[in-house]
């Protein structure tokens, strides 16, 4: 179906039940709907980053929406901010980042003090992506972090929004 650019059929597959009873399925087909960037399915995407009960579906999902390059992805992406898996929340972050949503600047911010080290990396390069000066002060605690992979990031953030450390 992918080859043929069939952006409805692929819609349509997510709700059979064949495919309904795989996480893979499910994923190959969310995987088929981003190589194609296909923005009419940011709707069906949104859902299942919000309900599906796999999260490495739920993944598959924040990471197209990601790549769509559509405003209309924002908000699925900074409500899964909140999902119970520290990998969706980290794939919600990279593609938060790579929109450049302004508005999550606070959000990200607050996950630079999340207890996982790789959440807390994955925000100070979201906020580098971003790069707004609000996301600064956060960065600038950041520096100091525990875990050297989120003091690089950080620093590197920083490096990008001007601040020298």
């Amino acid at each position: 179906m992918e080859k043929s650019a069939d952006v409805q059929g692929l819609i349509k597959a997510l709700g059979e039940p064949r495919v309904q009873r795989s996480a893979s399925r499910r994923s190959s087909v969310i995987i088929g709907l981003k190589r194609l960037r296909a923005s009419e399915a940011i709707p069906t995407l949104g859902k299942i980053l919000s309900a599906d009960p796999n999260d490495i579906v739920r993944t598959h999902a924040a990471r197209a929406l990601g790549e769509m390059g559509d405003a209309e992805a924002l908000g699925p992406l900074r409500a899964a901010l909140d999902d119970d898996s520290e990998r969706v929340q980290m794939w919600a972050m990279n593609s938060l980042g790579r929109l450049r949503d302004r508005e999550s600047v606070p959000l990200i911010s607050l996950k630079l003090e999340h207890d996982d080290w790789g959440c807390r990396a994955y925000a100070a390069d979201a906020l580098r992506e971003i790069g707004d000066e609000r996301a600064i002060p956060a960065l600038t605690k950041a520096v100091g972090d525990e875990n050297s992979t989120v003091r690089q990031a950080a620093s590197r953030a920083l490096r990008e929004l001007g601040v020298s450390v």
